[in-house]
């Protein structure tokens, strides 16, 4: 190898690591969210298991929905919560290498946090932007984006994906 190409390997490497150490640091956000439902599972009167929230993100552009689940400390500050309270949230957004792609995760709502597991399959987005069909000058339908759009990922960052 010259010493013009070890040079050169060593920039690339150089910077590869400076991207993928950028891509590992996570990135806290916060946003207003309206509960839109909750659901505890576990006896309700003493302290419950987990907890589903349905979160709506009113400062997002369309309608953008985080179905969240906590564990039983989250569930237990969290039940006083009820549909159409609206509260900040916290998202923390963090680069997955092993699945090449962020990932946003609300760790607290309003005061009450919630400890991330990295096994949760029940915690989702739902994104979505839909606007009316307008045919001369009636409306006749609708139709909904389901993509993340780049209006989206600059005003609600956690909703990034690459």
């Amino acid at each position: 190898m010259t010493s013009r190409n070890a040079a050169g390997f060593v920039v690339a490497l150089a910077a590869a690591g400076l991207t993928s150490a950028a891509c590992a640091k996570p990135t806290r956000h916060t946003s207003k969210v309206e509960i839109r439902q909750t659901e505890l599972f576990g006896d309700e009167s003493a302290t419950p298991k987990l907890m589903d929230l349905d979160l709506l993100f009113v400062e997002c552009p369309g309608a953008q929905r985080k179905i969240v689940r906590g564990d039983e400390k989250f569930a237990s500050c969290a039940k006083k919560y009820k549909a159409g309270d609206t509260l900040t949230a916290e998202i923390q957004l963090t680069w997955r290498a092993d699945r090449g792609s962020y990932r946003g995760d609300v760790v607290k709502v309003g005061d009450c946090e919630r400890k991330i597991d990295p096994r949760d399959d029940a915690s989702y987005d739902i994104v979505q932007t839909c606007t009316d069909v307008v045919v001369n000058g009636v409306v006749t339908g609708v139709r909904c984006d389901r993509g993340r759009t780049p209006d989206l990922v600059a005003k609600c960052p956690w909703f990034r994906r690459k």
